[in-house]
């Protein structure tokens, strides 16, 4: 009977408390390195204030189902100014919807901020485990999430053998080496996970 409850516990068990039960230790670091569209983005500086400090990739709470399928509509139509047509909004949606877009979107050129506006990834773990900031719609926008748990529950540490490196997905690698030193970033944390964990 021992054994069968054994058996039947580690059954209903995460892949992680697993690797823990066979006596699973880290030994070397994991950087976890999120793919396309699966960082978040915040606001840090906007003419709106209500704005700034604002997870805005991806918050499904303020932009709703039916501003992310629009988002097409205005690519057709980029040439007008989204900054002139908020103020012109009926509606609160209208107006909310206008402003995401002229968050989002950089310039012309694909990679600068537009005017009085900066959005950037968010650092660490936290930038790439769940897109929502609410815990109530983690299962809608999941990422790195349940990897991330799975490695804690084998035994890996936040900040001391397991980090993420997110990055601004909107623009071309090589701008974000220039305008952001990502991937100067990127090295000196492989340099310290590696030296912090005796590699």
């Amino acid at each position: 009977h021992v054994w069968e409850t054994i058996r039947q516990a580690r059954a209903h068990m995460t892949i992680g408390a697993k690797f823990k039960a066979a006596g699973y230790t880290p030994h070397h670091p994991i950087i976890i390195i999120p793919g396309l569209c699966s960082s978040c983005l915040a606001v840090v500086e906007s003419p709106y204030e209500e704005w700034i400090d604002k997870q805005i990739w991806l918050s499904l709470t303020s932009i709703g189902f039916d501003k992310m399928l629009s988002f097409g509509n205005f690519m057709k139509s980029k040439g007008k100014k989204i900054e002139e047509s908020v103020e012109k909004s009926n509606s609160f949606d209208e107006a909310n919807k206008r402003k995401w877009i002229m968050h989002m979107c950089p310039k012309d050129d694909g990679f600068s901020d537009p005017e009085g506006i900066k959005v950037r990834a968010v650092k660490g773990i936290k930038g790439c485990a769940y897109l929502e900031a609410l815990s109530i719609m983690n299962s809608l926008s999941y990422v790195m999430g349940p990897l991330v748990e799975a490695l804690k529950e084998a035994g890996f540490v936040e900040g001391e053998n397991m980090e993420a490196s997110p990055y601004d997905w909107r623009i071309p690698p090589c701008k974000l080496q220039e305008r952001d030193g990502y991937f100067d970033q990127l090295k000196l944390m492989v340099e310290r996970l590696y030296t912090k964990n005796n590699n």
